[in-house]
């Protein structure tokens, strides 16, 4: 019999797919647990890699950043403070860009620039994708 770690933390029997429930006066998790201490080592969890969100078009952006009161010009004020060469490129990208990935460095630096910490992008970016 071979078991494998959930990516919940809970135990798979592979020979059935049976999840295996973490209630010791069960059957199948003494099975279990009579396979661990005899030396079985269950397989890993599988690696779930999260899948990024959907770039946002420049239209849906603007538009959530105006519903929270970030204007297009306080943008460009945010941009013309940054250094030199940083400040060119981020100028270019704002103005020029089509659409904008979430991993992308400018958007982290508006958010900086703003008070909204990545976990505010991540909870915002669906509400901007909807505009």
């Amino acid at each position: 019999m071979t078991y494998q770690l959930a990516v919940d933390g809970s135990v798979l029997r592979l020979a059935d797919g049976a999840t295996i429930p973490d209630d010791p006066r069960n059957r199948d998790r003494f099975a279990y647990e009579t396979w661990l201490a005899d030396g079985g080592v269950p397989d890993p969890a599988p690696v779930v890699v999260p899948i990024p969100p959907a770039p946002l078009t420049a239209r849906q952006l603007r538009l959530w950043l105006l519903s929270r009161s970030i204007t297009g010009s306080q943008i460009i004020t945010a941009i013309a403070a940054l250094p030199g060469g940083e400040r060119e490129h981020a100028l270019i990208e704002w103005e020029y860009s089509t659409e904008y990935l979430r991993s992308h460095p400018l958007i982290e630096q508006i958010g900086t620039a703003f008070g909204l910490s990545p976990s505010d992008i991540d909870a915002a970016w669906p509400d901007a994708a909807a505009l």
